[in-house]
């Protein structure tokens, strides 16, 4: 699936456009951001490996992309699976159905990974195997109206993912789905930087309720 407005788009342009087309890209956690994150990526020309164990869960709905009613209660990776198939045939995916962990985490490994696991276990197992492998990665998450978003282009201080823990989670202060979708956006916006070598590493938040735009360069 060529992407003609991405290669007019002056800060790509065809020569990006072109170093683009086939790099592999990982996501991790198809939930709200990362399902949001796989549908935006159906529609271009990497080689995406999406991984996620869990289930479609009802109240969830309002804040994911992808899915359908009757995906409901089914596995995420399989459902995610089929409804990328259905948008772009050609696409070159693999898709796992399992959780991650140490004997396994190997399997993010690519030209980018988009950490959308919102879980700290997940996070720092994630965070470390990117660190030690030299491997980009960009952590995404979302809580209340704000998008969470801490880009690792280099070996960053632990304390710069410690504070991105820190952040609200949803249990606490809820969400609206635009923060959903925000958070999804700027991670596609910073991995589309990363694969062409103008990515740079630090922390963001951005608030849709009040417009509030922060960074922190790390």
């Amino acid at each position: 699936m060529r992407t003609l407005y991405r290669s007019i788009f002056k800060e790509i342009g065809e020569k990006g456009n072109d170093k683009l087309v086939g790099k592999k890209v990982t996501v991790a956690g198809l939930g709200g951001v990362g399902s949001i994150v796989t549908g935006i990526l159906a529609r271009e020309d990497f080689e995406l490996r999406i991984i996620d164990k869990g289930r479609v869960e009802e109240a969830d709905m309002n804040r994911m992309g992808l899915y359908q009613e009757q995906d409901i209660t089914k596995f995420k990776a399989k459902q995610a699976k089929q409804r990328v198939a259905a948008i772009n045939p050609k696409l070159n995916m693999k898709s796992f159905h399992e959780e991650l962990g140490e004997s396994n985490v190997f399997l993010v490994k690519s030209d980018c990974v988009v950490d959308c696991t919102n879980n700290d276990d997940s996070n720092s197992l994630i965070f470390d195997f990117c660190q030690q492998n030299k491997v980009p990665v960009v952590l995404a998450s979302y809580a209340g109206s704000t998008a969470y978003l801490l880009i690792a282009t280099k070996k960053l201080p632990k304390k710069a993912f410690q504070e991105y823990l820190k952040m609200p989670k949803t249990d606490d202060v809820g969400a609206i789905s635009p923060a959903t979708h925000t958070a999804a956006a700027l991670a596609v916006v910073e991995l589309f930087k990363i694969l062409l070598g103008k990515g740079t590493s630090r922390l963001i938040t951005f608030d849709v309720w009040t417009g509030k735009h922060k960074e922190k360069k790390l």
